[in-house]
């Protein structure tokens, strides 16, 4: 539900020379994309989020992030729900994601990074990356949730 968000993400990921793989455990970042339109989606991400523990535990280094509607409107609930999380970011927060990681590896103390300010302006460098995967079609921004 959420292809633009994740496009977006993508391509700023891009930058950093972060790929797509094709397993969870291959992974160095894990980002979840979520929608919270149905509470049934938002229980899929909770329920998702206890498959990516495992693999935390496997791989401490892993950075597991939790992105859109759910992150933007449970922010740091989140991480008290889930400690193991280390970002969550709100839908106007995308294009901080760089900005983000960076923050959360050079932080002394653990715990999540949360980015869930609104803002009623849109930053220039929000919606000037993006990893298309189709080349006929493309997602236009008229609101952000």
């Amino acid at each position: 539900m959420n292809v633009n968000d994740s496009e977006r993400l993508l391509g700023f990921l891009g930058d950093l020379s972060y790929s797509l793989t094709p397993e969870p455990q291959e992974a160095d970042l894990i980002i979840l994309n979520t929608c919270s339109v149905r509470d049934r989606a938002e229980q899929k991400v909770y329920s998702t989020l206890g498959r990516f523990k495992e693999l935390k535990k496997a791989n401490p280094g892993l950075v597991i992030g939790v992105s859109g509607c759910v992150a933007q409107q449970r922010g740091a609930e989140l991480i008290k729900r889930a400690p193991y999380i280390d970002l969550v970011i709100g839908t106007n927060n995308i294009h901080r994601i760089k900005d983000l990681l960076l923050l959360h590896a050079t932080r002394e103390k653990k715990g999540g990074v949360t980015a869930t300010s609104l803002s009623d302006r849109i930053d220039e460098e929000e919606f000037s990356r993006r990893v298309q995967k189709d080349p006929y079609r493309a997602f236009v921004s008229i609101m952000r949730g």
